[in-house]
């Protein structure tokens, strides 16, 4: 005799399973033939990505080929997509299917409040997945801006904003001593603002 879940019909489960998470999912795939057959539905991976991913594949550098909704979840889930004109990448958190974004510096504002702009270029980076990245050529203060609409990010999700930096060969010995320097932060939504002390700590 089967298990009861074998008498479920497939719809029934591909709706409990997208009130999961893509995580928990794919270990419900592990137990069984029957929910594995539903994990790797379209119907279920549909639940899992974004509402508006269509549109926002439609904004991409390069085509974003996939075989299967499920295919598509984990190719964005392992690589972000370039988009709007290789400004800015997207890609999906793997055990949420959270809306995930990187902002190159083009979009952010980066000056110096001390000195003149000559302090810092724009050059090529091969670790980069964009076209450029800011390198200051000379080490002091920095206020850097960025903003992104909160109406692109995932709904009743909590996030986190990280500073990607590389020093430069010259500079790795003051690597000890950013870990010890206190940072301003601040991130506004609307009218309310949140501000923090943040310590820089090099990988």
């Amino acid at each position: 005799m089967g298990s009861l879940i074998d008498y479920l019909p497939e719809d029934c489960l591909c709706h409990v399973m997208s009130l999961t998470s893509p995580r928990d999912a794919y270990n419900f795939s592990l137990t069984s033939t029957r929910f594995r057959s539903v994990v790797d539905s379209d119907v279920m991976w549909q639940a899992f990505l974004p509402s508006d991913y269509v549109a926002i594949l439609s904004r991409a550098v390069d085509p974003v080929m996939f075989t299967s909704k499920k295919d598509l979840f984990f190719k964005l889930s392992k690589n972000h997509v370039l988009i709007d004109r290789g400004t800015m990448s997207f890609g999906l958190e793997i055990s949420s299917g959270a809306k995930c974004y990187m902002i190159s510096t083009s979009l952010l504002k980066i000056a110096s409040i001390d000195t003149p702009y000559l302090y810092w270029r724009r050059i090529s980076h091969p670790d980069s997945r964009f076209a450029e990245v800011v390198e200051r050529t000379y080490p002091i203060r920095l206020d850097i801006v960025g903003k992104i609409d909160s109406k692109s990010l995932s709904s009743k999700t909590r996030y986190g904003a990280y500073l990607v930096y590389k020093l430069t060969k010259i500079y790795r010995d003051i690597s000890y001593s950013l870990g010890r320097m206190r940072q301003q932060t601040s991130v506004t939504v609307g009218r309310h603002i949140s501000k923090s002390t943040v310590y820089l700590e090099p990988f």
